[in-house]
């Protein structure tokens, strides 16, 4: 079953041996075709994988190598982001605030990212 599609690629809804679902992005052919597209996507992968966190979907698999490269994360279910901001709106920007001692440096406080695993597999950024 397709769950989304976008400038890189498709995402599927797979399932491995064991039963277990997961979001299967497959580059695009044209995008297969260029080595520098593929050395992206492999920094990627190997990026996605140092992420360990309970807002983001781990990578359990992927070949960044294969003839149609593919990345496998952990399935969310969930609605498409479309269907999310429909619902309840974007999310609001966190208010810049300078620290109390007086630093010209601003901070910034986020919410934990919402994976968007249909559209982007990744994370949206604070």
């Amino acid at each position: 079953m397709r769950l989304g599609a976008g400038g890189m690629g498709q995402v599927y809804l797979g399932r491995d041996i064991g039963g277990r679902q997961a979001a299967v992005k497959v580059v695009r052919p044209g995008h297969a075709a260029d080595p520098e597209f593929r050395n992206r996507f492999a920094r990627e992968i190997t990026t996605a994988r140092s992420v360990n966190s309970p807002w983001t979907a781990a990578v359990v698999a992927a070949d960044p190598h294969a003839p149609q490269p593919w990345l496998a994360t952990e399935y969310v279910a969930g609605s498409d982001l479309a269907a999310a901001v429909a619902a309840s709106g974007p999310s609001p920007r966190a208010p810049r605030r300078s620290s109390r001692a007086g630093s010209p440096r601003h901070w910034r406080t986020c919410t934990p990212p919402v994976w968007c695993t249909a559209i982007s597999n990744r994370p949206t950024s604070c």
